[in-house]
C-alpha cells in the first residue's frame, strides 16, 4: 500500500509541477521595449535587442542577416505598412525572459501580421512577420 501511495504522490507532484510551469509560461510578458517598438514602428529600438545575426522572415522571404541589415529591412517594413501598429499577445513560452518565444498579432494600416519572436540570452535571434490576409 505504501508503494502505491508513493507512486500516486509522485504522479500528483509531477502534475502540479507541470501546471505551475505552464502558469509561469503563460504569465511571461513580452519585454516592454520590444512591445513599444512594435507598436510605434521603431526599428532602431528593436535593433538594440537584435543578436549580431538574426533570422528574419517577412511573408515568404527568409534569411539570416547581420544586425544592421535586419534593422534596415524592418525599417522599410514599418514605413511601408504605416504607423498605426497595435500588438496583441497571443502566447508566450519559456521559463524567463532570457530564453523565450512570443507569438502575437501586429495590426497595421495595410493588414494583420502574425508575429513570432524568439529571444535567447535577452537578445532577439529570430523574428517572423507573416501576413494573415
Amino acid at each position: 500500500m505504501n508503494r502505491l501511495r508513493m507512486k500516486y504522490t509522485k504522479i500528483l507532484m509531477f502534475g502540479l509541477l507541470c501546471i505551475q510551469l505552464n502558469v509561469q509560461a503563460q504569465n511571461l510578458k513580452m519585454p516592454s521595449d520590444i512591445m513599444i517598438a512594435l507598436e510605434t514602428g521603431n526599428s532602431k529600438k528593436i535593433f538594440t535587442r537584435f543578436n549580431s545575426s538574426i533570422e528574419l522572415l517577412m511573408n515568404q522571404n527568409q534569411n539570416v542577416y547581420g544586425k544592421a541589415q535586419a534593422e534596415k529591412i524592418l525599417k522599410i517594413f514599418f514605413e511601408t505598412n504605416g504607423p498605426s501598429f497595435r500588438y496583441k499577445e497571443l502566447h508566450s513560452s519559456g521559463k524567463d525572459l532570457s530564453n523565450c518565444n512570443f507569438i502575437g498579432q501586429l495590426f497595421t494600416s495595410k493588414g494583420t501580421y502574425r508575429v513570432s519572436i524568439y529571444i535567447k540570452n535577452e537578445q532577439i535571434y529570430q523574428m517572423r512577420l507573416e501576413s494573415n490576409d
